[in-house]
């Protein structure tokens, strides 16, 4: 599996650098095997860099898992070199759309260098895994998916087509919003680590 992540940079008046970054590859299956550890050696890479990161996931199931840590170390670096390379350049201005409901979508929308960065949900109703027919289509428009993997359920069992085609019509519907307000803005990240948990909790 190979796919394109895409980064956005992030410079505060203190001087705060911030990424965020979405993979098309998902962080499992589980544990610290394959790409399961992805977000977090890219996330201390970053910070060992002096910049705060932030890894989202795109629309990847789990065939988009790698095979071993040891290619997730490569991953890592290659995105690594990506961001930090001298001709990154930072954002100071965003979009904000209004937030959308279209059938049983929401979708919450911004446009940050000219991309859209779009994040749709069934919440309430259980979601995960959006699969890639949807970011490309999204990627026509210029827009990058993210996959809010937010409402894992045990009477979830997959997407039907039916949830996929009403995201899909929600994301032109979010994309032709043309409700935005656009400036300056203030960002800031804050990094938990829990320290009474491990891997086996």
């Amino acid at each position: 599996f190979s796919g394109i992540s895409e980064a956005f940079l992030f410079k505060r008046t203190d001087g705060k650098k911030i990424a965020i970054i979405i993979t098309p590859y998902h962080l499992g299956p589980f544990r610290s095997i394959g790409s399961s550890m992805l977000n977090v050696y890219i996330e201390n890479e970053l910070q060992r860099r002096g910049i705060e990161g932030l890894v989202l996931k795109g629309c990847t199931g789990h065939e988009a898992n790698l095979v071993s840590s040891n290619e997730s170390k490569k991953i890592c670096k290659e995105i690594i070199e990506g961001i930090c390379n001298d001709v990154s350049v930072f954002t100071d201005t965003i979009c904000y759309y209004t937030p959308i409901k279209h059938r049983r979508v929401s979708v919450l929308g911004l446009k940050i260098n000219s991309k859209y960065l779009l994040i749709p949900t069934l919440h309430p109703e259980p979601m995960e895994d959006l699969p890639p027919v949807i970011s490309h289509f999204a990627s026509h428009y210029n827009a990058i998916i993210v996959d809010p993997h937010n409402s894992y359920s045990n009477r979830f069992s997959g997407l039907t087509e039916d949830d996929v085609s009403s995201i899909i019509e929600a994301i032109s519907v979010a994309i032709n919003n043309s409700n935005e307000t656009c400036g300056k803005f203030g960002i800031g990240l804050k990094r938990i680590v829990p320290t009474k948990y491990g891997l086996s909790d």
